[in-house]
């Protein structure tokens, strides 16, 4: 079972204060640093957490040390991570060119290192992550996911040759089923809707589909067939989807997140 006894996040943007509350809604104890004070406002006079913009002080005591940083600055976040000898490193830093293990490794040596993607879900615990790891015994990488999972949401382990594909399903797609819900709540208040019902029935859909798959339920296309009816009017909206593009859409927009060439 995975205990964190005082996690650290480096960095307050989206994803770090994302990974934060999802910590203080956990009650476990938080250092949280960011170079400008201003984004650390959200965080101050709350039980258990202390605020720095000092990340070599921010690290001291902590047993998990979460890199919620970009570019350039994962190296320096990474050497102040590294000054604390017993935590284990999680890189959330998209970009590979500066977090790849390779990277990380270079500047850590044989230390326990982790990178970590989760969506901005993660807030209520609703992230589904993906992660890849080095230094790190795969049973005991296991753990450390399941543990996660408890804490931000559902954790995959990936090769990270697939990081980026895993990143643009999760992490870029939240943003992408987001897309069709507003769609989806515009088509409802064009047939009489209100605008917070309408978005409500978007996201029940999407939440209950995301069920049925989860629980291995089927294939996608074999539960789609049985929602349709013999000139029904799901079968008709179907069509009217792949006329306008829908699947192609979806797929070149994952493949261009991650980066793939088509």
């Amino acid at each position: 079972m995975l205990t964190i006894s005082r996690a650290c996040v480096l960095g307050a943007g989206r994803i770090g204060s994302a990974l934060a509350k999802a910590f203080i809604s956990h009650r476990i104890p938080l250092n949280i640093y960011n170079r400008s004070s201003m984004r650390l406002d959200d965080f101050r006079d709350r039980t258990d957490v202390s605020v720095f913009t000092d990340a070599a002080k921010a690290v001291e005591g902590c047993d998990w040390i979460f890199i919620c940083t970009e570019g350039d600055a994962v190296a320096s976040m990474a050497l102040s991570a590294g000054a604390n000898t017993k935590a284990v490193i999680v890189s959330c830093a998209a970009s590979s060119s500066y977090s790849s293990l390779e990277v990380l490794t270079a500047l850590l040596g044989e230390r326990p290192v982790i990178r970590l993607i989760p969506n901005i879900a993660a807030t209520i615990g609703a992230s589904t992550n993906v992660m890849c790891y080095a230094n790190i015994q795969p049973d005991t990488a296991q753990e450390y996911a399941d543990g996660l999972s408890g804490i931000l949401g559902d954790t995959i382990i990936l090769p990270e040759r697939l990081l980026a594909a895993g990143m643009a399903l999760s992490s870029c797609g939240i943003a992408y089923a987001l897309r069709y819900i507003r769609a989806a709540q515009t088509a409802g208040i064009q047939m009489g809707l209100d605008a917070g019902t309408a978005a409500q029935l978007a996201a029940g859909a999407l939440v209950g589909a995301g069920e049925l798959i989860r629980k291995d339920m089927g294939h996608p296309e074999q539960l789609a067939d049985r929602v349709c009816t013999p000139g029904g009017f799901t079968i008709k909206g179907l069509n009217a989807l792949d006329e306008k593009g829908f699947s192609a859409a979806v797929q070149t927009a994952l493949i261009t997140a991650a980066g793939a060439k088509s």
